[in-house]
């Protein structure tokens, strides 16, 4: 929020992705099931696979998986690509996709399936 009224849009971006990435891991340590969203090496998934995970005990939707990939997208380019400068209005174009998942992530009890 602070980077966001400072006008300073990459970090913005790449605190978001973090935000989504965080939340879901954070879901599944609460729920006890935190081995679902690591590597062997005990490094996070990748966040596509992350939400994968997320969408498949419905954590997110299907279409806020999606959406929630325009996260990850203009996070990654804040933080990697040297060219592309981050606006408002980018930054806006996925504050609310952003809200709702997080609101949803933090509202939602994690429905594992039956083995």
């Amino acid at each position: 929020a602070e980077c966001y009224r400072r006008d300073m849009f990459e970090p913005c971006a790449v605190m978001l992705r973090k935000a989504i990435q965080n939340a879901i891991v954070l879901r599944f340590e609460t729920e006890g099931v935190v081995d679902q969203v690591l590597l062997a090496n005990g490094d996070v998934l990748p966040l596509p696979k992350l939400l994968d995970k997320a969408q498949e005990v419905r954590l997110i939707s299907s279409q806020q998986r999606k959406e929630l990939i325009r996260v990850k997208w203009l996070g990654d380019t804040a933080a990697h690509s040297y060219s592309n400068a981050i606006t408002k209005e980018d930054v806006d174009g996925i504050l609310l996709i952003a809200r709702l998942s997080l609101e949803r992530i933090f509202a939602i009890r994690i429905r594992l399936r039956e083995p």
